[in-house]
């Protein structure tokens, strides 16, 4: 059972800008982190996997989400989100 808004298509065929933005307001009406985490890196691996650069998407929602909320999964994927966290610092 799909707990999110969003299909398969929508996810592997949408531009990352419009992505971003219907996650976001995913987040807004269901504050359901654990979820918007898990798509957020479903981007960051669909970049990776694809032709076209996916450059940190969703940088303010992940940076919101880690300062505004503490869990057990939001810390799972800390590593895979650390860099966002010192890129204000200058560091990469």
């Amino acid at each position: 059972m799909q707990k999110h808004p969003f299909t398969i298509y929508q996810l592997f065929h949408l531009k990352q800008k419009t992505l971003e933005k219907r996650i976001a307001a995913y987040y807004q009406a269901s504050n359901d982190a654990k979820t918007v985490i898990k798509l957020i890196r479903l981007l960051q691996i669909r970049g990776e996997l694809g032709t076209e650069a996916i450059d940190t998407p969703c940088f303010e929602l992940i940076r919101t989400l880690y300062i505004q909320q503490t869990s057990r999964h939001l810390k799972r994927y800390f590593s895979i989100f650390e860099h966002i966290f010192h890129r204000q610092n200058g560091r990469h």
